[in-house]
């Protein structure tokens, strides 16, 4: 512990490290596991008008790594991380003048021998909790010049013999209470992702679960600022394996937020990610991905970002024989929030672009199936008596994205992928988007001898009320504002065949609804359209289907608000794939049908709802293109095949 409390002073001039390290014992026996090494609490603290100022690098380490093991029979020990505190208190200042690492990691135990090619089962690593905060009154400072690390992570140990260790990540957080000051010169890094062990003899990776990432400023106010790049990671990544065969550890995300509930926060760029990474395998199967959630959130206080802002909760499925499926994080029917930029009773500026992405991709196979790919929820939302401002213009904007990518394969069918949920929204607040916005919620199949399917996510007549793919939506008299050109995208492409049939594709919903509330855009490019995936080798074209596009369209009460674009394009059109060309040989085959094609819906409905529509020059397509047939194969016989129905 240093501190300094009651109106005392402490100054350290050169380095100072705490550690409070626990390392489980070494075991050498048969079947036999290592020791627990469970981290011990290192604090720095000011206290009661103290003041502590440290000079030099400043590290307190609190690791937990678990014993190590010599027998392929054995087990790596457990590795719990611990507790450090780094605060001021009660009208207290802490100053650091250099770079700042504080390590709460949980470690499994690894093989302890010089072969490389040897070990038993790795050890889980579990995270411990890292805080750093100011409370307990307005005077009270915590000031850092140099970078500021903290990391919770958890590393689960590589096995050989065994399954590589899971992992966990623990908590960091960053709190603000009572009027205090955080002030970080530098940058910020924050970690707590959670990193399977690797299998390095073809058998089963570790899984790896992202911890929490908590900073905020609570109800009673404060100020937080961080000058440089803030990064706030809670990822999962899954095992890798090495050697024949075996099955790549799934990657899960954890939470990473930022949250004013009262105050103000500053920051230079800010980074929140909670993505799911799956290990990859060279034979095997790849491990699944999924993402959990990642937030920026003013609600009671106002956050400044001088750069961008950056919000992912995706999921990357890994590549292997079989590639392992890829989800984004959140959920719409269950209101579970993905990748989120949100304000209520706050403010958020933004002076270049941002970016929130809820993306499902999945794995890359080779010889097995790719993995499928499914889009989460990501979104904006300025709620009642907020204010969100994206300044930038040139070569900036707003991006956001639930997009599914289904993953390609060399020798088997292409991932199937299904689009999320994509929406920007003011209910009761203001969103100005003073350059472009592109937003999608996408769905592309993999490619592979036959292309995946690809479908995006659509309300029946029914559930109109539910929420589509792809939203833009002003109501209790919010206001969209877009000065640049608005892109939304429900696009449907179904992967494409190297030796059989095209994937089919059903192209997702867009919704523009002004409810009580107004939407005013520049340029409008709403696209649903579907294009089923090409056939091979006499194999038929994709099927599509195009989406819908509802402009100011609801079934339930009256539309009241108002929707103006200058310009508009809306697009429903679905085209089939072109079938593939027949086989040369002595008898040629048949070439493969083309795809039929069907065009979506479009509705655009101003004052019989009870709103008003100002549009100027609108062009709507919704057609249906059936895909070329393909050629017959060349020889003594061989048919074209059939142009697909449009």
């Amino acid at each position: 512990v240093i501190a300094s409390a009651d109106n005392a002073s402490l100054a350290v001039g050169a380095t100072t490290d705490l550690q409070a390290l626990g390392v489980g014992g070494l075991t050498s026996d048969e079947a036999s596991v290592g020791g627990l090494g469970t981290g011990g609490q290192a604090d720095i603290f000011a206290a009661n008008n103290g003041t502590v100022s440290l000079g030099g690098f400043v590290s307190a380490d609190a690791t937990g790594r678990g014993g190590n093991y010599f027998s392929d029979g054995s087990t790596g020990g457990n590795g719990i991380g611990g507790i450090i505190f780094f605060q001021a208190s009660n009208g207290a200042t802490l100053n650091a003048a250099s770079e700042v690492q504080l390590s709460a990691d949980g470690i499994g135990g690894f093989s302890f021998g010089d072969c490389t090619q040897c070990g038993g089962t790795g050890g889980d690593g579990t995270g411990g909790t890292v805080t750093v905060q100011a409370f307990g009154s307005a005077t009270t400072l915590v000031a850092v010049d140099g970078e500021l690390n903290a990391s919770s992570t958890g590393f689960g140990s590589s096995g050989f013999a065994g399954a590589g260790g899971d992992r966990e990540g623990g908590t960091v957080r960053l709190a603000v209470h009572d009027g205090a000051t955080i002030d970080l010169l530098a940058d910020l890094f924050f970690n707590a992702s959670g990193n399977g062990g690797w299998q390095t003899n073809g058998g089963l990776a570790g899984n790896g679960t992202g911890g929490l990432i908590d900073a905020f400023i609570n109800t009673t106010g404060g100020i937080l600022t961080v000058g440089g790049f803030a990064d706030l990671d809670a990822s999962g990544f899954g095992g890798n394996v090495e050697g024949v065969g075996g099955t790549g550890g799934h990657g899960t995300g954890g939470t990473a937020r930022f949250l004013t509930s009262g105050g103000t926060a500053t920051f230079g760029n800010l980074f929140v990610d909670g993505t799911g990474n799956g290990g990859q395998t060279e034979s095997g199967t790849g491990g699944n991905g999924t993402g959990n959630s990642g937030q920026i959130n003013a609600s009671g206080g106002d956050i400044a970002i001088d750069g961008s802002a950056f919000v992912s909760a995706s999921g990357f499925g890994g590549s292997g024989n079989i590639g392992g499926i890829g989800t984004g994080g959140g959920n719409i029917a269950t209101f579970t929030p993905g990748a989120t930029i949100y304000a209520q009773n706050g403010d958020i500026d933004i002076a270049f672009s941002a970016f929130v992405e809820s993306d499902g991709v999945g794995g890359q196979g080779s010889n097995g199936a790719g993995g499928a790919g499914t889009g989460g929820w990501a979104s904006i939302q300025a709620d009642i008596g907020s204010t969100i401002d994206v300044l930038g213009t040139i070569e900036a904007g707003t991006f956001i994205s639930a997009d599914g990518l289904g993953g390609s394969s060399l020798g088997a069918t292409g991932g199937n992928a299904f689009g999320g949920t994509a929406s920007v929204v003011a209910t009761g607040g203001t969103l100005h988007l003073f350059g472009d916005l592109v937003a999608s919620a996408e769905a592309t199949g993999g490619s592979g001898t036959s292309g995946g399917s690809a479908v995006g996510r659509i309300t029946s007549p029914e559930q109109e009320e539910t929420t589509p793919a792809l939203t833009l939506f002003a109501n209790n008299s919010g206001t969209i504002l877009v000065d640049g050109t608005t892109s939304l995208s429900t696009r449907a492409t179904g992967g494409n065949a190297t030796a059989g049939s095209g994937g089919d594709a059903q192209g997702g919903e867009i919704d523009v609804v002004a409810g009580t509330g107004s939407i005013t855009l520049g340029a409008l490019l709403a696209v649903t359209d579907a294009l089923g995936g090409s056939g091979a080798a006499g194999g038929a074209g994709g099927n599509a289907v195009g989406g819908n596009v509802d402009l100011g369209w609801t079934l339930s009460g009256s539309i009241l608000g108002t929707i103006t674009a200058t310009d508009v394009l809306l697009s429903a059109t679905g085209e089939g794939g072109a079938g593939g060309s027949g086989i040369d040989g002595n008898s040629g085959t048949d070439g493969g049908a083309g795809g039929s094609g069907t065009g979506g819906e479009i509705f655009a409905v101003g004052s019989a709802a009870g709103g008003t529509l100002n549009l100027g020059e609108t062009i709507a397509s919704a057609h249906g293109i059936g895909g070329a047939g393909g050629s017959g194969g060349n020889g003594d016989a061989g048919t074209a095949g059939a142009g697909g129905i449009g």
